[in-house]
């Protein structure tokens, strides 16, 4: 049971209720997020903007967002992005032994998105090394998509850790944008 009760929907002012009619269902972050309802529109806004405009491939923003999760023990992220992942590829038995730790199947691209997860979450030192290896596999647009994306999702997982949002049961869409664009 969260920390704190979900608004009541038809409490919120008309704008926030309308935000929340882009989710494609009914979620506990997004009811929590919207106590800040002047928030929740350019939160709604990003996370519609890394689910539609990156270039990052699919299956390595899930990858980064999964990782988050681990990192953060977010199961509510994993049980939401876990479907995702397999949508965009990535086969059951590899998100299996990416929640064990086991990287070893990654390849280059995906690897570097597990490890910038890493440094957003746990805040380690980044040697020059390391970002230069990561920009043979990314461009400079991908490294910063995968910091943005990490960034918003670790923000997620703090509120869902610290508050205790109930986990909804997954759909496989989180936005009717997504849902709308076939993904």
């Amino acid at each position: 049971m969260a920390r704190i009760p979900y608004p009541d929907p038809d409490s919120l002012p008309a704008e926030a209720q309308k935000a929340l009619a882009r989710l494609a269902s009914p979620l506990n972050i997004m009811a929590m997020v919207s106590h800040a309802h002047t928030l929740l529109e350019p939160v709604l806004g990003l996370a519609e903007a890394l689910f539609t405009r990156l270039d990052l491939p699919p299956e390595v923003a899930e990858l980064s967002i999964l990782q988050v999760a681990l990192d953060t023990g977010a199961e509510y992220e994993w049980v939401q992005h876990e479907p995702l992942a397999l949508r965009a590829g990535v086969p059951a038995e590899q998100l299996a032994a990416l929640r064990a730790g086991d990287t070893t199947w990654l390849d280059e691209r995906q690897r570097a998105a597990v490890r910038v997860a890493q440094w957003v979450c746990r805040g380690e030192d980044v040697p020059a090394s390391e970002v230069e290896e990561i920009r043979e596999v990314l461009t400079s647009r991908q490294l910063l998509e995968l910091f943005l994306l990490t960034g918003c999702y670790l923000q997620l997982a703090r509120i869902i850790t610290v508050l205790e949002v109930d986990i909804d049961p997954a759909d496989g869409r989180l936005m009717k944008v997504q849902a709308d664009a076939g993904a």
